[in-house]
């Protein structure tokens, strides 16, 4: 997603993704975050990544956070990620004018209302 105008407060957004009780910022990558399922999977996972920060990216719900583009990625992580996902993705339309575009490139925007019922 990107802003219509200006650009997206990141202090605003992180602190929207950081509200999920899971989530976590990846080290590796200042701007990803991962939403975990469970307090568990977030604990094993911080240590994974402490552990080894050259492996694999958990399969978890990953919210990338920039000024001009905000990437939502619920199929990391299956169902589960679902729920947080429709609710970041209601959180942003509410405060945000953004254009919608899927993984493809394909505008979503005139559909993105539908996107997060």
């Amino acid at each position: 997603m990107t802003p219509r105008h200006h650009t997206f407060d990141e202090a605003a957004v992180r602190a929207a993704v950081l509200a999920f009780p899971y989530a976590f910022r990846d080290p590796r990558e200042p701007a990803r975050f991962l939403v975990c399922p469970d307090e568990e999977s977030r604990r094993e996972f911080e240590e994974q990544i402490k552990e080894n920060p050259k492996g694999n990216t958990p399969m978890v719900l990953i919210i990338e956070v920039r000024p001009e583009e905000i990437i939502i990625n619920q199929f990391a992580g299956g169902e589960e990620t679902l729920g947080p996902s429709k609710q970041f993705l209601t959180w942003l339309l509410a405060h945000y004018d953004v254009t919608v575009r899927n993984e493809s490139g394909t505008d979503l925007t005139d559909d993105a209302s539908n996107l997060a019922d």
